[in-house]
C-alpha cells in the first residue's frame, strides 16, 4: 500500500527541516574545545580571584551583593563618579566573565606570548579582575593601568578601591601583577567632583605598592602617558577598555556605544581616546561598558544569582545562528511538502 499524499508531504516537511537545523547546526555551534577548555580554567581562575577579594573585602550587603563577592560597592561615596546599574556590576562578578573575556581576546589573536593592554576604571571591578584573570589563563602578559573612581555599586568604597583589589590578587599569585599606573578618575581623570579626603590615601596606597601615580593635565596628554606605559612591554595584540574612564573613548560618544570585540576596519574610529588611538593602529579592541547588550550577543549570563554550574552557562552553548538562516528552513521545509504533495 503506497503512503498518502498528506503523509509524504509531512515526511518532506519534517525532513527538510531537520536535516536544515542538524546544518545550521554543525556550523554555528559550540566553540572549538581547545578554546572551551581555555574558557573552562579562566572561569575557575575567576571563581579563586572572587573568593580572595572577598576575604578581603568589607562585609557585603546581601541585599546588593547576593552572591557575596565582595566586587559590589555601595550606592554613594566619595569616590563615586556618575550612575550606575547594579545588575550591570554584578554580572561582571561573576566567573564565566573571565571565560567571556579569553574569548574575546581569542578571537583578536591574544596567543601565549602575547601582550594585553588594560584600560579601567573602577567602574567594573568584576570585568577589571576577568580580563587579568583571563590573560594569564591565556599564557598572555597582562600590562593594567587603572584608575581610581567608580560609578555605583562599583569598587567605589575608598578603603577597598580597584587598585586594592588587584593588590591583593597580585600578592595572591592569582594575576601576574597589580597596575603600571593609578589616575584619579572622574572628571577629567583628575578627580573632578570627587572627595580629596577619600581619593587622596587611596592613591598613596596605590602608590606605595609602586603604581605611577598619573595626574593629566589635558586629555591629549592623558592617552599620550597611558599610551606609552600600555605599550612599553611591546606592542599589544589588543587592548581592553573597562569603564568609562575619561581617557578610553574621550569627550563624549563618538563610538555610538559600541561595546566587545571591535576591529581595525569596521569603522572609522574617530576620536581622540585611547580606543580609536589603537584601532588607528590596526590593534584589536574589547570595549566592557554596556553590559546588557553584551550579555544579549555573547550568551553571558545578566545577573545571574546564583551562578549557573561551571560550564553550564548559555556562554557555552555556542553563537546563534543569522535570523534570515532561521527562518529559511521552515520556508525550504514547507516548499517541499507542497512540491511533494503535488506531485
Amino acid at each position: 500500500m503506497r503512503p498518502r499524499p498528506d503523509l509524504r508531504a509531512l515526511a518532506a516537511l519534517l525532513a527538510v527541516a531537520g536535516f536544515w537545523y542538524a546544518g545550521v547546526a554543525l556550523l554555528t555551534g559550540g566553540a572549538d574545545p581547545g578554546l572551551r577548555a581555555q574558557e573552562l580554567r579562566a572561569a575557575r581562575a575567576m571563581a579563586e580571584a572572587i573568593a580572595a577579594v572577598a576575604r578581603a573585602a568589607p562585609a557585603p550587603d546581601p541585599a546588593t551583593d547576593p552572591n557575596r563577592t565582595g566586587l559590589v560597592g555601595l550606592p554613594f561615596t566619595g569616590i563615586t563618579t556618575t550612575l550606575g546599574s547594579l545588575p550591570a556590576k554584578r554580572t561582571g562578578a561573576q566567573p564565566d566573565a573571565a571565560a567571556l573575556m579569553a574569548r574575546l581576546m581569542a578571537r583578536a589573536g591574544v596567543q601565549p606570548g602575547s601582550r594585553v593592554a588594560i584600560e579601567s576604571s573602577g567602574s567594573f571591578p568584576g570585568f577589571a579582575i576577568a580580563t587579568l584573570v583571563a590573560a594569564r589563563s591565556l599564557g598572555a602578559e597582562a600590562v593594567p593601568v587603572v584608575s581610581i573612581g567608580a560609578s555605583q555599586f562599583g569598587a567605589n568604597r575608598p578603603e577597598f578601591t580597584l587598585p586594592d583589589m588587584l593588590e591583593v590578587l597580585a600578592r595572591g599569585g592569582l594575576i601576574q601583577r597589580g597596575p603600571l599606573a593609578v589616575s584619579p578618575g572622574g572628571g577629567s581623570d583628575r578627580g573632578g567632583d570627587m572627595d580629596p579626603g577619600a581619593l587622596e590615601p587611596a592613591l598613596a596606597r596605590a602608590a606605595a605598592h609602586g603604581a605611577e601615580i598619573l595626574r593629566p593635565a589635558d586629555l591629549p596628554g592623558d592617552v599620550a602617558r597611558k599610551r606609552a606605559l600600555l605599550d612599553s612591554r611591546g606592542r599589544p595584540a589588543v587592548f581592553v577598555s573597562v569603564g568609562g574612564n575619561w581617557a578610553a573613548a574621550g569627550p563624549g560618544e563618538s563610538l555610538l556605544g559600541r561595546t566587545g570585540l571591535l576591529l581595525p576596519g569596521q569603522f572609522r574610529p574617530e576620536g581622540t581616546g585611547l580606543i580609536q588611538s589603537y584601532l588607528r593602529d590596526r590593534v584589536p579592541v574589547i570595549r566592557i561598558l554596556d553590559v546588557q547588550d553584551l550579555c544579549v550577543r555573547t550568551g553571558l549570563p545578566f545577573d545571574p544569582v546564583p551562578w549557573p554550574a561551571e560550564g553550564s552557562s548559555s556562554l557555552y552553548r555556542g553563537k546563534l545562528p543569522p535570523r534570515p538562516l532561521i527562518a529559511l528552513g521552515p520556508l525550504l521545509a514547507i516548499l517541499a511538502a507542497w512540491a511533494v504533495k503535488r506531485r
